[in-house]
């Protein structure tokens, strides 16, 4: 059986934990709470040919802890970066912590971009554009991006999907920001 080590970064209220109790129980709705400093929640995933056990680091979106993560960085397969798709702040503790990833792991670090709560379309302030021509700008490999809401499920079981397929790859064989024109039938989440 492999193992599988995400860690979710983000701002306060990003939705980060909600999204770590839809993925490992996708038919539940999730009870927000605040979490302190850092949960390890673990899980089970089956694809048809084999056993996955997944480690999510959820971690606190106040600053005060940003020091504690740095080892979990080091030592994670994938770095989930949550935003709040209604929050251009949230966005902007995205960038934040791609330049500490980049610094712990070097550029080869594998990294998700998760936009969360697609489910309040009506009051987005950051959109999938936004950040694909992020990711364009500042050239970064080895990155994917995926929209989906904790709150009503939506996009959640993909998510989960592309995520484990992405930390599979081998380094350099992932879709890097150069790489938009992916078909879609290969997955139906926003790929970057």
């Amino acid at each position: 059986m492999t193992t599988i080590q995400f860690i979710l970064l983000g701002a306060c209220g990003a939705g980060k934990s909600s999204l770590v109790e839809r993925l490992i129980q996708p038919s539940i709705t999730p009870s927000p709470s605040e979490t302190i400093g850092i949960n390890v929640i673990s899980s089970m995933y089956q694809t048809r040919d084999k056993l996955y056990r997944i480690k999510f680091w959820d971690t606190s979106g106040s600053e005060h802890f940003d020091a504690l993560y740095k080892s979990y960085i080091f030592n994670c397969d994938v770095a989930l970066l949550v935003f709040d798709t209604t929050s251009k702040s949230s966005w902007s503790r995205v960038e934040y912590w791609i330049d500490i990833i980049k610094k712990t792991n070097g550029n080869d670090a594998y990294m998700c971009i998760i936009g969360n709560k697609v489910d309040k379309e009506s009051k987005r302030q950051v959109y999938a554009a936004d950040v694909k021509g992020f990711i364009r700008n500042q050239n970064l490999m080895n990155i994917i991006y995926s929209e989906c809401s904790a709150t009503s499920g939506e996009n959640i079981r993909e998510t989960l999907e592309l995520l484990v397929n992405f930390s599979k790859k081998p380094v350099r064989e992932v879709f890097t920001s150069k790489n938009f024109h992916r078909p879609s039938s290969e997955s139906r989440c926003n790929i970057v």
